[in-house]
C-alpha cells in the first residue's frame, strides 16, 4: 500500500513538473521556414548518453575518485539533461505552432495532418513526462532515461513542416 501511494505521489509530481515547465504561448518566436531549415535534431543527440553508466563507471573506477564525486557528476548530468529537455520542448512546441499556422493558411484542407499532429503532441507530452520521471528515478539508481523517441518526434514534425511549407498550394507564413 505504501509503495502504491509513493508511486502515485511520484507520478503526480512528475505531471506537476511537466505542467510547470511546458512553454506558454508567445514565449518563443514564430517558426518560419528559414528557422525550420536551420533546426537540426543532431544538437539533441548528446542527450542520449548523458545518463549512461559508461562514464560513471569509468570515473568511479579511477583511484582519485570518491563516491561523492560520482554522485555529484550524476546530479550535474541530470541537470544538463533537464536543460536540454527544456530546449527540446520549446523547439517542439514552436514547430507545432508553426505547422498549425501553415495548415490554417493553406488553401488545401488536411485533416489527416491535423490528426497526426495531435497524436504527435500527445505522444511527445507523455514521452516528456516519462523521461522527466525517469530522470527523477535516476537519482535513486532506479532507471535511466531514453530520449530517442522525443528526438524522433521532433524530427517528424520538422519534416512535416518543411513538406507543407514548401507545397505550392500553401500561402506564405
Amino acid at each position: 500500500m505504501l509503495l502504491l501511494c509513493m508511486l502515485a505521489l511520484a507520478v503526480g509530481c512528475g505531471f506537476a513538473a511537466l505542467l510547470r515547465q511546458t512553454p506558454s504561448r508567445g514565449r518563443f518566436p514564430k517558426a518560419t521556414p528559414e528557422w525550420v531549415n536551420t533546426l537540426s535534431t543532431a544538437k539533441y543527440r548528446p542527450m542520449e548518453r548523458l545518463l549512461t553508466d559508461v562514464d560513471f563507471n569509468f570515473v568511479g573506477s579511477q583511484p582519485w575518485c570518491s563516491l561523492k564525486m560520482v554522485k555529484r557528476l550524476r546530479a550535474q548530468r541530470r541537470h544538463i539533461l533537464r536543460m536540454y529537455l527544456r530546449c527540446l520542448d520549446r523547439d517542439f512546441h514552436r514547430l507545432c505552432d508553426g505547422l498549425r499556422m501553415v495548415m490554417l493558411s493553406s488553401t488545401q484542407d488536411r485533416p489527416d495532418l491535423a490528426v497526426a499532429l495531435f497524436k504527435q503532441r500527445v505522444s511527445f507530452t507523455i514521452g516528456l513526462a516519462l523521461v522527466r520521471l525517469r530522470i527523477a528515478m535516476h537519482a535513486t539508481d532506479w532507471a535511466t532515461a531514453d530520449i530517442r523517441a522525443l528526438i524522433d518526434t521532433l524530427h517528424a514534425v520538422r519534416d512535416q513542416f518543411q513538406q507543407l511549407a514548401s507545397a505550392p498550394a500553401t500561402a506564405a507564413v
